[in-house]
């Protein structure tokens, strides 16, 4: 059997939004996973939030392995909020992907990487992307603009906040527990648990 129609495909129960930062002058693409259906609490029960970088590569296996968790293993429900980039509009390029995780998830300028990443390229990056060390301003981003933001959609648990990264996204984790220990709950970088609030 042969068929032609194609339409795109989700996740089940997740929306995304897209959040312009005064911090750093991007639009950033949002997206929230709702606790799996199955497990049948209600909407307006206050959820803790995980909240998870490169969310354009990691955000729909993050998805479904919490789900997964959820069901079988009896980890509370929560809600996953994967931060990214729009990158299929008309600024930004797929290729820009790694100079804006180098601008945001960094904690300072390394300047021999960034050159790898401008050798990488053939060309130097557009004109409105900085170069590394834009992790301070990416944190007050998370901490002033997207938590707030969330809340303001979804019944949340300030109290229990967990920040999620691996590769730069897990530097940019461990920057967050030793500038701002208080600001997050929880920290994991690379599956590792670097930090938990008493």
């Amino acid at each position: 059997m042969t068929s032609t129609d194609q339409t795109s495909a989700t996740i089940l129960a997740t929306h995304r939004y897209a959040l312009e930062s005064r911090f750093i002058g991007e639009t950033f693409q949002i997206d929230v996973a709702l606790p799996s259906p199955w497990i049948g609490q209600k909407p307006d029960h206050p959820r803790p939030v995980v909240y998870v970088m490169d969310a354009n590569t990691v955000f729909g296996i993050a998805a479904q392995a919490l789900r997964f968790l959820q069901n079988a293993d009896g980890v509370p429900p929560c809600l996953l909020v994967g931060v990214g980039y729009q990158l299929e509009g008309p600024r930004r390029r797929r290729r820009d992907y790694g100079l804006l995780r180098t601008r945001d998830l960094t904690p300072s300028l390394d300047t021999g990487f960034h050159e790898i990443l401008l050798a990488q390229r053939g060309e130097g990056p557009p004109p409105d992307i900085g170069p590394a060390g834009g992790g301070e301003a990416f944190l007050d981003f998370l901490i002033e603009e997207v938590r707030p933001f969330i809340a303001e959609r979804h019944a949340t648990d300030p109290a229990d906040q967990t920040l999620v990264g691996s590769s730069l996204g897990g530097l940019f984790s461990l920057h967050a527990y030793l500038t701002r220990p208080g600001a997050f709950t929880r920290h994991e970088s690379v599956g590792v648990r670097l930090g938990q609030q008493a």
